[in-house]
């Protein structure tokens, strides 16, 4: 049980920490909507943006963040 609390928690602050890693990227604000959740140290993006480098970028950014394992993204693209 104490392992999957101590797992839950990292996956916790890998999610902060990729949300905070994308506060940094203005061009990933609004009027685009990325969701990311982490499960075993796997980010999963999800929403959509409005040019394809973004969607490019924020896989970038958030594969910079430390420990992250890999990125899985169903961002789409509006234009």
């Amino acid at each position: 049980m104490a392992a999957y609390f101590d797992r839950f928690l990292s996956d916790h602050k890998i999610t902060a920490n990729v949300q905070a890693a994308f506060d940094r990227y203005p061009e990933l604000g609004e009027p685009n909507s990325i969701s990311v959740q982490t499960l075993n140290h796997v980010v999963y993006l999800s929403g959509g943006v409005s040019q394809g480098t973004m969607r490019e970028t924020a896989e970038s950014v958030a594969l910079k963040v430390k420990g992250v394992a890999r990125v899985e993204d169903t961002i789409y693209v509006t234009k």
